[in-house]
């Protein structure tokens, strides 16, 4: 068994599908099924559970994917230590983004933290929800900046407020309802709603879609796979979207934010680190972030 066996093994059970971790490693599906398999019979015990379309760990593989976790993690760390200090640039922090609040807070953030500290170097890994937290798992990343719904529920992983966010609708200056600062929550009924994917974020989505339903339609529903591309969609006029009214940038001459009357949604965005990461720069940066939002109004 080697270390991309693992890797491959524990694909498959943060993604609970063999076709995604395909996906993610550019491999067939084939080659996952049989490295699978390959582990299976090497440990003499079965990993997972095959139902129909659904895969699930067994006993056994909850356990062993709990122990492979910490291998990886600390696997990717020895890499990453070595790495730097072999190019002399060992004072780097790595920061996952997911957007859209990042653009909004993170470069005045960063500017501030290089004040104080100027000879540390600031990597930034962007990717979905879901993805971030995984490389914040695996120490590919040291903190990361997200909205609450996919982080928590983590033992491992520190998670801090940062602010709140009421949640208003985004819509088109062509549309209808940018004649108006407030709506009442059903004149979106009838309305196609873009959105990212589940795979972008199965919190947050499950969340926007509950959202809606207390507010009593079942949402129509166009899923795009970025928030760039849902941006895209509204400025063209082809649906309407539910934002973060302080964290989301627009262009005022193509959108306008407009307010759902009676609306109790809201967005929290938090700041996320492992609680096993030994770096001095990590808290450094947290307290920085945490300043800057209690000085400042976004």
């Amino acid at each position: 068994m080697n270390f991309y066996n693992l890797q491959y093994f524990i694909d498959v059970a943060e993604l609970g599908s063999f076709t995604k971790a395909a996906h993610k490693n550019y491999v067939s599906q084939t080659a996952i099924s049989q490295q699978i398999a390959s582990i299976e019979k090497e440990l003499g015990f079965q990993l997972f559970v095959r139902e129909r379309s659904e895969i699930k760990l067994t006993q056994a593989g909850k356990s062993f994917y709990e122990d492979c976790s910490k291998i990886v993690f600390y696997y990717n760390h020895a890499i990453r230590r070595a790495s730097e200090e072999a190019s002399g640039t060992a004072e780097i922090i790595r920061i996952g983004i997911t957007g859209p609040g990042d653009n909004v807070c993170l470069p005045k953030i960063v500017a501030l933290f290089c004040e104080k500290y100027p000879h540390v170097q600031i990597k930034l890994e962007r990717d979905t929800f879901y993805g971030i937290k995984n490389k914040l798992k695996r120490n590919l990343v040291d903190i990361s900046f997200s909205f609450s719904y996919d982080i928590l529920g983590e033992s491992e992983i520190a998670v801090e407020r940062l602010i709140e966010s009421e949640v208003v609708l985004l819509v088109s200056r062509r549309h209808r309802l940018a004649q108006y600062d407030w709506i009442e929550p059903t004149e979106v009924a009838n309305e196609r709603i873009i959105m990212v994917s589940k795979d972008y974020g199965p919190a947050n989505f499950e969340h926007m879609v509950q959202c809606r339903r207390k507010d009593g339609y079942e949402p129509i529903l166009e899923i795009v796979d970025s928030v760039e591309t849902l941006q895209l969609y509204v400025e063209m006029n082809q649906g309407v979207a539910f934002v973060p009214e302080l964290l989301f940038q627009y262009d005022p001459e193509y959108c306008k934010l407009v307010k759902v009357k009676g609306s109790q949604e809201t967005n929290e965005y938090v700041v996320s680190w492992m609680r096993n990461n030994e770096s001095k720069l990590v808290p450094a940066f947290i307290d920085m972030a945490k300043t800057y939002f209690e000085h400042t109004n976004i």
